[in-house]
């Protein structure tokens, strides 16, 4: 393997020093959308006029690609709430 001259070694190791390698500490800011497949399921089984239903949401989704408003966001993939998160708005 061919040895770096010391100043490319020195910009190397300059440059190595300035990455961000702790990705836990990265926080995302922006809106938050979650989409989830299971949603397209979804009927209210004792209310037929709940207006939660697959076509609803797919609705809303298409309205958002359209407007370019989802490229904006930042995404998640849907997950169960922990009790301490769902205690923090349901005391």
């Amino acid at each position: 393997m061919k040895k770096l001259s010391q100043a490319a070694e020195q910009d190397l190791i300059v440059g190595l020093q300035g990455l961000d390698l702790n990705l836990e500490a990265k926080t995302l800011s922006g809106t938050g959308l979650v989409f989830d497949e299971q949603l397209n399921e979804f009927h209210c089984l004792w209310d037929d006029s709940f207006p939660e239903c697959p076509e609803r949401l797919h609705a809303i989704k298409e309205q958002l690609i359209q407007e370019g408003l989802v490229d904006r966001c930042v995404s998640f993939q849907a997950r169960f709430a922990e009790k301490e998160e769902l205690m923090l708005v349901h005391r």
